[in-house]
């Protein structure tokens, strides 16, 4: 982070909690432990701290830089790959959990197909674009509900429904 970017984080934090200090010793240090890190990632630190059960506190300088990377931290932990269990697919680690979010949706698919009286195609699906896998199963769980409505799935069933339907909206706004 360049100097002024470290100001205006602290600007912000000043703007959500007046006792915070602006003083040059506290600048001084807030940019020497922020400078190699990207503003983009200590901003959405801020977010999640404002957002957050600790919302009420003063945000403090340890909490940006723990665990945080730099770029060329970043840069190297995309380099480690690992092969998924699943399908033996070599995956970079950092995108495992998504990876393995659209196994387990694929397992849940698969089980539910039954109930459609449709077969969906296993190696289609796990192959799909991020955008697309979404779209199919969003489709997929709003014909499953209208199918199986008084199961014991039916709200987790209606809370995906709404959130993809959220994501579709402001994806077209």
């Amino acid at each position: 982070m360049t100097r002024p970017e470290v100001l205006e984080l602290m600007h912000r934090i000043k703007a959500n909690y007046q006792e915070f200090a602006l003083e040059d010793y506290v600048i001084n240090e807030w940019y020497e432990k922020l400078n190699p890190f990207d503003l983009e990632d200590v901003l959405k630190r801020l977010d999640k701290h404002l957002e957050g059960e600790y919302q009420k506190k003063l945000p403090r300088l340890n909490y940006f830089v723990n665990g945080l990377k730099t770029p060329e931290q970043k840069s190297k932990a995309n380099s480690f790959k690992i092969r998924c269990r699943e399908c033996e697919k070599v995956v970079p680690l950092d995108d495992l959990d998504s990876h393995t979010a659209r196994h387990n949706s694929i397992v849940y698919i698969k089980n539910r197909e039954h109930c459609l009286d449709k077969t969906f195609n296993e190696e289609k699906l796990l192959n799909a674009s991020d955008g697309d896998f979404e779209e199919f199963y969003y489709k997929f769980i709003v014909e499953l509900y209208c199918v199986l409505p008084n199961e014991l799935e039916e709200k987790q069933r209606l809370e995906t429904i709404l959130a993809g339907y959220r994501r579709l909206m402001n994806k077209k706004s």
